[in-house]
């Protein structure tokens, strides 16, 4: 519906506020079939400009705060929060309230979700193992550049706590990694240990939440938890051009304004192609993603059989060729004959 090109040293906030002018305009074409029009914002998009020109708008929305900023938010205990209804709701429950945001009363939907929590518990460990790695080689090269004979400057206090902060930057890190440097003799000891409490309080306090807001005092729980959820549709697109295979929006060998907005164009179209194409197989009953269905289609081939010439005087010498097509599963099946792929084929 829109699409644009913009600098990539733009913070998203200031991005925002330029496409919503766009964005507006764009939603007055559809504005005599819809009677309400919501817009669904990432807590990237957030500041008070922002807001106050939504505001200004005829518009609703449904956006996410940063739950760090919102410490009382956050401790409070799940016993409080009720099990949402929908059939894809089960895992989520929910605590509602008023509160001002940015000097306006909104409602506030604080959401808990078990499976989300587990997915970022598993995201925790695999970079508190990586920065763990790297700690242990931190610390084999401290003993190596202390032994006598040993090469280089070596680490001071200074160099050695820099490397550690480094290593142990990024979201909770600095809390659940433990680190101490302490001085022995002539040398530096380097001890490092995972804070285990530290670990459990943020699975229970912060893992797993999220906080909404919206203008729709009038929605359920359920209405504003799935229209935020529905962004994932436009994060979906995102990661469809990202692919390297299908719809790749890299490698672009454009460095030129006027042509990176070409590529950008040509990219968007065939993002726009294959959404109309999954979106015409999933009123079929065929549920699939954009890269899904390509590797199914991608497996349909045709393959052309060549023949020694019979000799008879009909075929003057010439080999004869048969086309045929691989095997297909169900699903390929069901796309080759719901996109009309046979009038494509090679004929013989």
């Amino acid at each position: 519906m829109l699409w644009k090109v913009y600098p990539g040293n733009q913070h998203d906030s200031q991005t925002f506020s330029q496409v919503l002018k766009e964005l507006t305009a764009r939603f007055q074409v559809f504005a005599r079939e819809c009677n309400s029009i919501t817009l669904i914002n990432d807590k990237g998009n957030n500041s008070t400009d922002n807001q106050e020109d939504l505001d200004h708008t005829n518009y609703h929305f449904v956006g996410s705060l940063v739950p760090t900023h919102y410490p009382d938010l956050l401790a409070i205990p799940l016993q409080k929060f009720r099990r949402l209804q929908g059939a894809r709701l089960e895992s989520t429950r929910a605590y509602r309230l008023r509160r001002k945001v940015w000097g306006q009363e909104r409602t506030l939907v604080v959401t808990f979700s078990s499976e989300l929590q587990r997915k970022q518990r598993r995201g925790i460990e695999h970079h508190l193992a990586m920065r763990q790695r790297r700690l242990a080689e931190l610390h084999r090269k401290l003993r190596r550049s202390q032994k006598p004979g040993a090469k280089g400057k070596g680490y001071t206090r200074e160099s050695l706590t820099k490397k550690v902060q480094q290593i142990c930057s990024g979201q909770y890190m600095s809390q659940l990694l433990k680190v101490s440097i302490r001085q022995k003799g002539q040398r530096l000891v380097l001890t490092y240990r995972t804070d285990a409490a530290a670990l459990a309080r943020i699975q229970e306090q912060k893992l797993g939440k999220r906080i909404l807001f919206t203008d729709h005092e009038d929605w359920t729980n359920d209405q504003i938890v799935l229209a935020y959820r529905a962004q994932s549709h436009v994060e979906d697109a995102f990661r469809a051009m990202k692919d390297p295979y299908f719809l790749g929006w890299e490698p672009m060998y454009h460095w030129t304004d006027s042509k990176i907005r070409v590529h950008a164009f040509y990219c968007v179209l065939a993002l726009t192609l294959a959404s109309l194409l999954q979106r015409q197989a999933a009123h079929k009953g065929i549920s699939l993603s954009v890269r899904a269905m390509f590797q199914a289609l991608n497996g349909i081939q045709e393959v052309i059989n060549v023949y020694p010439a019979t000799g008879k005087a009909s075929s003057r010498g010439r080999p004869y060729l048969e086309t045929t097509l691989t095997e297909m599963d169900a699903t390929q099946q069901a796309l080759y004959q719901m996109f009309h792929l046979d009038s494509y084929r090679q004929k013989s």
